[in-house]
């Protein structure tokens, strides 16, 4: 019967190791689902670390430039971004890629103290060989510049300046303030990346992108750099709804993918 219904048969003790293994299987999922997955994702940081070398683009978002050129929305290489909520640089990152296959200059924004920690080991190093072409900020961009108090969740994955937003966790892990500075400062940035060349691997071609993932800040970003006059070819946000969409093409951009928790704009 075993073998009509395709399962292997195994010999005796066998069978007992499979049903032991499965069982802790299970008690470990109804754990963590009763957990709300909550060791999993602690533990997605060190994880990435372990695994970069790897992996390297298959844990970030490499694959949004691919689909791109798949779709004949070409990102050029030596471009430039500004990665805000950068995390460690790896896990769900939107500029590794850039920075490790397309020779991209990049502009690191990150607040939370200790995933800060693995961006600054990746990029920042003595010896490092993205010197003069990465630049990190331990820091967390606002409308205007305030210091607000920073709630820390596991993994930092959710992590919040926001007071309002709920996160899986009903308590975070740590609360602390950190110094928040105007999100013109992106804005000052790129006049001056394109100024001195540092967008494009040619003075007539430049490219330039911005992500951010600011956990409910996202859109008040966006807006304060958009009000200072400045575009970029490129916008990643990471953040869901209609509304959203309509309000970006209000200010000149248009949706070209959607991939997992990122809305993808393209300028007109």
């Amino acid at each position: 019967l075993a073998k009509v219904c395709c399962f292997p048969v195994f010999p005796r003790r066998k069978k007992l190791l499979f049903l032991a293994l499965a069982s802790c299987l299970g008690v470990f999922l109804t754990w963590q689902r009763m957990t709300k997955y909550r060791f999993l994702r602690a533990n997605f940081i060190p994880l990435s670390g372990l695994m970069a070398p790897a992996l390297r683009s298959d844990l970030s978002e490499g694959q949004i430039y691919v689909t791109l050129k798949e779709q004949g929305i070409l990102v050029p290489k030596g471009g430039c971004i500004w990665d805000i909520g950068a995390n460690d640089g790896v896990w769900n990152s939107n500029s590794f890629y850039l920075i490790n296959y397309l020779n991209y200059s990049a502009v690191l924004f990150e607040p939370e103290a200790e995933v800060f920690l693995s961006l600054r080991r990746r990029y920042a190093t003595a010896d490092s060989p993205f010197a003069g072409r990465v630049e990190l900020y331990n820091m967390a961009l606002m409308k205007s510049a305030d210091v607000m108090e920073y709630r820390v969740f596991p993994a930092s994955l959710e992590s919040t300046l926001v007071k309002t937003r709920r996160q899986y966790d009903p308590q975070p892990d740590y609360r602390y303030h950190v110094a928040g500075a105007d999100a013109r400062m992106v804005c000052d940035q790129q006049k001056e990346y394109l100024k001195t060349g540092r967008c494009g691997e040619t003075n007539s071609q430049t490219f330039s992108v911005l992500s951010i993932d600011a956990e409910g800040s996202d859109r008040s970003i966006f807006s304060r750099i958009h009000e200072l006059g400045c575009s970029f070819d490129l916008v990643i946000i990471e953040a869901a709804g209609e509304d959203l969409v309509e309000a970006m093409r209000l200010m000149g951009y248009t949706v070209v993918l959607r991939s997992g928790y990122n809305l993808i704009f393209k300028g007109q």
